[in-house]
């Protein structure tokens, strides 16, 4: 099967950079880390915590970079995973999940994602699909029942293909705030439905299988899915993008083997690093275009109160060239 990646435009790329993260870009990506299924040739959780699923009919296949065994395909009619029935998987807000996700076929009963309770009596909990008006959909329901009434919604703009892979993620910081991203950047969209608080029923999550009638039988995912993971805690847009451009496991390794820190991001007047050992480094400080703004040695902090709101990243290099890297920060 023939597969491709959906391209944004700049203007999408720079309006979402724009949007202040609630966190700090150097936050650990394992922090909160409740699942993280790899998919890569077994059905084991990669996060520590050992909630291992229990799959269902369903098969390894390529994914995105035809790599075989490396993602997991759905049949749309009894493939599912469920995941352990406890109730540290069934959090509060703030969550999060992102994964990779591509439809072999663009239908509603074949567009079930991923839900956290796998209620038959109601939507209860939250949950991801593909929707009538193919998009995405995340939600939130208070276990009321089926109707409009029962969940809050949000669509995204952006239409949904078959045969296209996708990377998704859907942030519930709060019950007035959640978030849709689609391949690292926001899908402001629209919200209907009426729930305003999340509640669950006595029954675990699932993947690629959730109810939405009294009547009917549920539906079922109908495609691939790779690299599941699940957060007890809002990611930043920041971290969102970063997920979707490397990933989580290199994106953290990254990270704690430079261990520097920009903070406080996001910044008014000057910037800190936080640096190991008594490094003495240079950094320099680019735009979105990667135009060259501000450059020198690094004493006890940067005066960026002549930089305009927006997305910068700061690249930073010691004399030995040990640790260079390139982070990023918003300016308000």
């Amino acid at each position: 099967m023939m597969k491709k990646l959906t391209f944004l435009s700049f203007v999408s790329i720079i309006s979402i950079l724009l949007v202040n993260s609630s966190r700090s870009y150097s936050q650990d990506m394992y922090d909160s880390l409740l699942i993280h299924y790899k998919w890569d040739g077994d059905s084991i959780d990669h996060s520590g915590n050992n909630y291992d699923p229990v799959t269902f009919n369903v098969l390894h296949a390529p994914d995105r970079f035809g790599t075989d065994s490396a993602a997991i395909y759905f049949n749309g009619i009894d493939h599912f995973i469920a995941l352990p029935d406890t109730m540290t998987l069934k959090p509060d807000f703030p969550l999060t999940i992102a994964f990779w996700a591509n439809m072999e076929e663009a239908t509603l009963d074949n567009g079930i994602f991923f839900t956290n309770d796998f209620s038959e009596t109601g939507h209860c909990g939250a949950f991801v699909n593909y929707s009538t008006n193919q998009s995405l959909s995340i939600s939130y329901a208070d276990g009321s029942g089926f109707g409009p009434g029962a969940r809050r919604t949000k669509h995204s703009n952006q239409f949904i293909e078959a045969g296209v892979w996708y990377f998704i993620a859907a942030v519930f910081h709060n019950a007035d705030d959640m978030r849709i991203f689609i391949n690292g950047l926001e899908d402001y969209g629209f919200i209907e439905g009426f729930a305003t608080s999340m509640m669950y029923s006595g029954e675990g999550g699932n993947l690629g299988r959730k109810d939405f009638s009294y009547t009917l039988d549920p539906f079922y995912f109908k495609g691939f899915m790779d690299e599941f993971c699940y957060w007890d805690r809002g990611l930043s847009n920041i971290e969102v993008h970063d997920l979707y451009e490397e990933g989580l496991v290199f994106l953290n390794d990254k990270r704690e083997s430079h261990d520097i820190v920009v903070y406080p991001n996001p910044v008014v007047n000057y910037i800190s690093l936080s640096i190991p050992g008594d490094a003495s480094v240079r950094y320099k400080i680019r735009n979105v275009t990667g135009q060259l703004i501000l450059q020198g040695t690094y004493l006890e902090s940067i005066d960026v109160q002549v930089l305009k709101s927006g997305i910068y990243s700061i690249e930073v290099e010691n004399s030995g060239s040990t640790f260079p890297l390139t982070k990023k920060f918003i300016k308000k």
